[in-house]
């Protein structure tokens, strides 16, 4: 399978491709905070510290690393329920996110 996301990020579901997600070795980098709630977390966890450069980076590639993580991470991440808050504000891939700062993945449908 292959997904791309709005910012031009393109993911295969090889494992080959899904490591090259990865920022380049080297890349000198900081961290984003990320928590995830609803059905998402069952695929993540609940939590998790993704590295992103210092520089920040859009989230949609943020979006697109964490995909890369976990065994079906892009299926999840493609789900048209899947919404995204920075801070305490809902954002968009365009929306940029800094060093520590901290990103929530949830769905707009949760199960009861």
């Amino acid at each position: 399978m292959v997904a791309k996301f709005r910012t031009g990020v393109v993911i295969s579901m090889s494992a080959t491709i899904l490591h090259q997600a990865a920022w380049p070795s080297g890349f000198p980098t900081s961290r984003a905070y990320v928590l995830f709630f609803g059905p998402i977390a069952d695929r993540f966890g609940r939590a998790r510290e993704v590295p992103i450069p210092l520089s920040g980076c859009r989230l949609g590639r943020l979006k697109a690393e964490v995909a890369g993580q976990v065994e079906g991470g892009l299926e999840a991440m493609a789900d048209p329920s899947l919404r995204m808050v920075l801070g305490n504000l809902l954002a968009d891939e365009d929306t940029w996110v800094n060093p520590d700062q901290q990103v929530t993945f949830f769905s707009v449908v949760s199960e009861c």
